[in-house]
């Protein structure tokens, strides 16, 4: 999953990534209804982010974090 952030002064990139084994559990998450739907999470994700000025060519922080939170819910493009 990619997303970009960006204002007329700073964009800010974040990529995550899933593990292989990507659900070491499951959170019980909202329908229309009630608590019954099912949310896939893990906490051994990687996230990339890169903080940079808004024309990309000045890097402000970048970074990687081996061990983040992820929960995935509704249909990835």
């Amino acid at each position: 999953m990619d997303w970009v952030v960006r204002d007329r002064y700073h964009r800010l990139e974040i990529e995550a990534h899933r593990d292989s084994g990507f659900q070491t559990g499951v959170l019980r998450g909202p329908t229309g209804i009630d608590m019954g739907g099912r949310v896939p999470e893990s906490l051994q994700a990687q996230i990339s982010a890169r903080l940079s000025t808004a024309s990309g060519n000045d890097t402000i922080f970048e970074g990687t974090g081996r061990n983040a939170g992820l929960e995935i819910v509704g249909e990835l493009a």
